[in-house]
């Protein structure tokens, strides 16, 4: 099974699926941090308002969430290495506390090193 454009689509075999993406294959920006990705590489994730949203990485997707949630603090050093941090800024809530990071790399340390 696929899901291509709102729709669940079946197919008889993986060489049919792979004919499928070959010829519907778009590229497009996450929506969070701009990087040009396939559609069928992105992950997809719905806002408050219904709105579909196509991002790179669950990273992205989180980030997007905790901005969308209300206001963040000012910008401090990554929350992992400590470095100053470059737009876009990278977000993480755990119990009420927003984390920022410079990187996707730092987001993904710091959740694996996180209990």
């Amino acid at each position: 099974y696929l899901y291509h454009e709102g729709q669940q689509k079946r197919f008889c075999n993986s060489n049919c699926l792979n004919i499928y993406k070959k010829k519907n294959t778009k590229v497009y920006p996450c929506m969070w941090c701009k990087t040009l990705c396939k559609n069928f590489e992105m992950l997809s994730s719905v806002d408050k308002s219904g709105k579909t949203g196509l991002f790179c990485s669950i990273c992205c997707i989180t980030s997007h969430k905790v901005k969308q949630s209300g206001p963040v603090d000012q910008t401090r050093p990554c929350s992992f290495c400590r470095r100053s941090l470059s737009q876009p800024v990278y977000y993480n809530k755990t119990d009420r506390v927003v984390y920022q990071f410079c990187s996707p790399r730092c987001w993904t340390k710091f959740q694996q090193s996180s209990p």
